[in-house]
């Protein structure tokens, strides 16, 4: 009855929008997120990664969708990365088949096409992201910052996180 009790809890938690569940998330899950990757024959050195994007994926869809607190969680992030994980060996599989056949003209990596995604962002947007998340700033200091009060600025950065995060999704796949 407590782990379901937690689980509702945690669905809550993603649904008001708090971001320190994504740590939390990583932290608890990563060790079996990394046991499914690995055994779908995921590159060691892609794991961590594709294991943070699922986290954040997860995240994004419970938040945007009207999922019910009675979902199991841990089977829901699981069940994405074995999608995930397949969805991956498919397209290197595909890569092989064509690999003669295509020709490299971006070979930007994923941090690179990121970085670029960033500065496509409105320079408020992209220094509140800063402060949040790469300064580790508290949404009280953003608002702060920004001139706002705290419920203005969490949805600031809220709104933004999920702008780059479509920025980044759309650009990925073109790549």
């Amino acid at each position: 009855m407590a782990g379901g009790n937690k689980n509702r809890e945690l669905i809550k938690e993603i649904k008001s929008g708090n971001q320190d569940i994504l740590l939390y998330l990583f932290k608890k899950y990563y060790h079996d997120m990394k046991h499914v990757f690995q055994s779908r024959n995921v590159e060691e050195k892609d794991i961590l990664a594709q294991a943070a994007a699922v986290i954040v994926q997860v995240w994004m869809e419970i938040q945007r969708n009207d999922f019910s607190e009675n979902i199991e969680l841990e089977s829901y992030l699981l069940n994405t990365s074995k999608d995930n994980a397949e969805r991956l060996a498919a397209e290197k599989k595909a890569n092989k088949k064509n690999k003669l056949t295509d020709v490299a003209v971006d070979e930007r990596t994923p941090r690179e096409i990121i970085a670029e995604c960033v500065n496509v962002l409105d320079t408020a947007s992209r220094q509140a992201l800063q402060w949040h998340y790469a300064e580790n700033q508290s949404i009280e200091k953003v608002a702060e910052k920004l001139k706002i009060d705290v419920a203005a600025a969490h949805d600031f950065i809220g709104k933004a996180f999920t702008q780059l995060s479509s920025i980044v999704k759309i650009r990925m796949a073109a790549s």
